[in-house]
């Protein structure tokens, strides 16, 4: 029996990013694409290693939270590098307010499928 990688649901979360590397040896800027109560994915100009340890502070509902992470994933993507970010080490505080932000999106965003002339089959999306 295969598992899923995903472990918890992900949202749409376009968000202006500032990752602040821990070891002191910069910041990367970016844009949020999706949100999990695991983890975050953006994309970025510039590339990070796997393994960095980063801080960053994402905007949910009760205000900004801080939260720290490790660069897990770098992909090419159309509009630059894709970082996956793990979260590690969340306050309860900050998982209540990440569940509750992710709870409220997931109410407004319905599963879709779209079909496409000259697709072979249906795209799954969200709508």
């Amino acid at each position: 029996m295969t598992q899923p990688r995903r472990v918890s649901p992900r949202i749409p979360y376009e968000e202006a990013i500032c990752l602040t590397r821990i070891d002191g040896k910069g910041r990367l800027y970016g844009r949020g694409l999706d949100l999990s109560a695991t983890g975050l994915s953006i994309v970025c100009a510039e590339a990070c290693p796997i393994g960095t340890a980063v801080r960053c502070s994402l905007l949910l509902l009760g205000g900004p939270r801080t939260v720290i992470g490790r660069v897990v994933r770098v992909t090419a993507v159309p509009r630059g590098l894709g970082l996956a970010i793990a979260f590690e080490g969340l306050a309860p505080g900050v998982v209540g307010a990440l569940d509750h932000f992710i709870d409220t999106r997931l109410k407004q965003v319905l599963p879709a499928k779209l079909r496409i002339d000259g697709v072979d089959r249906p795209l799954r999306c969200e709508a």
